[in-house]
């Protein structure tokens, strides 16, 4: 059994992908909403949010904790730590692609202004490498807008920017990927959430006897209409009102 953390809706599109290619696998889906968004916290804040939170998942017997999230993967990359990162799969992907000229690195205000996939892309050879602030559109999906006319003029400076190559650097756009596609028909698309998906799956075991037989969704605040967009089924009986008292 193991764990998918992100501090709301965005893992979601990683949880996807780990079920559709291994739907026996055991997962508990933790959403830190208590402290959504990491994007406006500063590194500090963001570590300590991840470290309650998995303080609090100790009740169960996990296999390991992977970060569904750019913004808290890249504040503990330099942190010691048992985590899963999706941003170190993330730098696999940049590292192992071909250079192009020009990337627009989408993602939250938090992951951009570190610096790390500018660095990473500025390594490999990119020449022109842009990183957007995107915090607001992040919210934006979180809170399940759907509106493309908002979403564009959202994404107006990245279409002037008109990138070869695109990264999803929140796990918040991979829901918005084919509006994405279509507006930007000729950039390659860097959706890091699938490989993550595929690595999880190939270091984790099915679930064992004794483990649960369904899918457990946790949040750190209680809040029902937000369950209810994290799962499609009835609230699990086992579902905690608050991942600290596990």
């Amino acid at each position: 059994m193991i764990c998918l953390l992100d501090s709301g809706v965005g893992g979601l599109t990683v949880l996807n992908e780990v079920k559709r290619v291994s739907p026996d696998l055991r997962i508990i889906y933790l959403a830190d909403n208590k402290n959504f968004p990491y994007g406006t916290k500063n590194q500090d804040e963001i570590q300590d949010a991840v470290f309650a939170a998995q303080k609090g998942l100790e009740t169960f017997c996990l296999e390991k904790i992977y970060i569904a999230c750019h913004t808290a993967s890249v504040a503990l990359q330099t942190q010691p730590n048992s985590f899963g990162l999706i941003s170190s799969v993330t730098k696999k992907m940049v590292l192992e692609s071909l250079a192009r000229e020009s990337v627009a690195i989408l993602g939250s205000s938090a992951t951009i202004n570190t610096g790390f996939y500018q660095n990473l892309f500025s390594e490999k050879g990119y020449t022109r490498i842009q990183g957007f602030d995107l915090q607001n559109l992040i919210q934006m999906i979180e809170s399940g807008l759907k509106d493309e006319e908002i979403f564009l003029e959202q994404l107006k400076e990245v279409v002037l920017f008109a990138p070869d190559t695109i990264l999803l650097a929140s796990t918040h756009f991979p829901h918005i990927e084919s509006f994405l596609s279509t507006l930007f028909p000729y950039a390659k698309m860097m959706n890091p959430s699938l490989r993550f998906a595929q690595e999880i799956c190939r270091h984790s075991g099915l679930y064992a006897k004794g483990d649960l037989n369904e899918d457990l969704f946790v949040t750190t605040r209680h809040c029902p209409k937000f369950l209810h967009m994290l799962q499609k089924n009835p609230i699990n009986n086992l579902l905690k009102k608050d991942a600290r008292h596990v």
